[in-house]
């Protein structure tokens, strides 16, 4: 909020009261700037890296690490994913529709059951419908969580085709986010798919995955580091 505002809202509060103590109203003002300017602001979060912007945290936040996905009752095949978005302590829940918040819901206890909605007659709620989250609209199921839409979690064994020393590779794949993380020596990597001939392939400025079926190649543009030719371990399960 840039200074000019700070001074045209200090003008509006005198206009509205011509009683009042002035160093008052000055404090209140100061007040509000301070807070204006700590606060993280949207602007900030990078979605190249899988950022958003959370209204309950007022924080960046990556949904596919620490939401709740949920997909179409009706149509499970549909690409549209919803979000849920809880608060350490429970008593909140945040809802993402096209990676946007929404709604912020407040954990009631319906029927002995804790139910996060906007209130008594809310047309929106979320539960746990026999162990499962769902969404409701209009009390009926709308969206619920597939399990099966990840993380999915893989171990690569890496050689550099040079040296004798083995590398284990491990990498979680968010389908419905289209990002994967690999963490290779401690570092971790946050790569976006594309879209390939055949196989996957995940990258960013730094690493580059491609494979297919149980083979893969991991790929630096660092020249530090050394290529990887990697096995997906699962093939000896």
């Amino acid at each position: 909020m840039s200074k000019t505002i700070y001074v045209a809202l200090a003008v509006a509060l005198l206009g509205v009261t011509a009683c009042g103590n002035r160093n008052n109203r000055k404090a209140v003002v100061e007040e509000e700037e301070v807070v204006a300017i700590v606060a993280p602001q949207p602007a900030d979060c990078d979605p190249n890296e899988g950022y958003v912007w959370s209204r309950m945290n007022e924080d960046c936040i990556k949904l596919f690490e620490e939401g709740v996905s949920l997909i179409s009752a009706y149509n499970p095949e549909m690409d549209h994913v919803i979000y849920v978005l809880f608060s350490p302590d429970s008593t909140r829940a945040e809802l993402f529709v096209d990676q946007q918040s929404t709604d912020i819901f407040d954990r009631q206890i319906v029927d002995g059951q804790p139910v996060w909605s906007l209130g008594e007659n809310s047309a929106k709620s979320v539960q746990q419908v026999d162990g499962a989250w769902v969404m409701k609209q209009d009390g009926k199921v709308a969206y619920t969580h597939t399990a099966d839409l990840g993380p999915i979690e893989a171990r690569y064994l890496g050689s550099d085709g040079i040296t004798r020393r083995v590398y284990w590779v491990d990498a979680s794949f968010y389908p419905e986010a289209e990002r994967a993380t690999v963490k290779v020596d401690d570092r971790v990597y946050e790569l976006k798919q594309y879209v390939t001939g055949s196989g996957y392939g995940y990258r960013n400025a730094d690493a580059d995955l491609r494979g297919k079926g149980y083979e893969a190649q991991l790929t630096f543009t660092s020249d530090t580091l050394r290529n990887l030719t990697l096995k997906d371990t699962r093939a000896d399960e």
